[in-house]
């Protein structure tokens, strides 16, 4: 999704920039630091591992990384840019979204029209997601009256 018609986005995410650290661990490690946020405030800082991409929150608080642009998804009626990683995000420009917790991804998404995702397994992985929050489903018959007993 491009930056045309949301320049808070662009300017809160050039001022973010000016805020990113590459912070070295105990080992020698670096971290790219990144803060998120939600509705233009500071919720929580997500630290990525620069060799492994897997990322932390300090608080445990946010979900997403650019969780403003899945309200412009669902204003716009677009689709939303998904990111496998905080740093291919900040590689792009920060416009889209990056999902630090799976377990949310389908609850977070709810109503945004599409999902762009930057590679083929981050889709299939989203695909994943929104699977396992559908309901299995069935027709029932009368010779299996234990499943439908189950089943409610």
């Amino acid at each position: 999704m491009p930056f045309e018609g949301r320049p808070d986005l662009r300017d809160s995410c050039c001022r973010a920039n000016a805020r990113w650290l590459l912070s070295a661990e105990a080992g020698g490690h670096y971290c790219l630091i990144t803060p998120a946020y939600e509705n233009g405030a500071l919720v929580d800082l997500v630290a990525t591992h620069c060799r492994s991409l897997n990322s932390r929150t300090r608080r445990g608080v946010a979900d997403v990384l650019g969780a403003d642009w899945l309200d412009v998804a669902r204003d716009s009626g677009e689709s939303v840019r998904v990111f496998a990683n905080p740093v291919e995000w900040v590689q792009r420009g920060c416009a889209g979204t990056v999902i630090l917790d799976w377990r949310t991804a389908p609850l977070d998404m709810l109503d945004v029209p599409g999902a762009a995702c930057s590679t083929v397994e981050l889709a299939a992985r989203l695909d994943d997601a929104f699977r396992s929050y559908a309901p299995r489903l069935f027709v029932a018959n009368k010779r299996e009256p234990e499943v439908m007993r189950h089943a409610a």
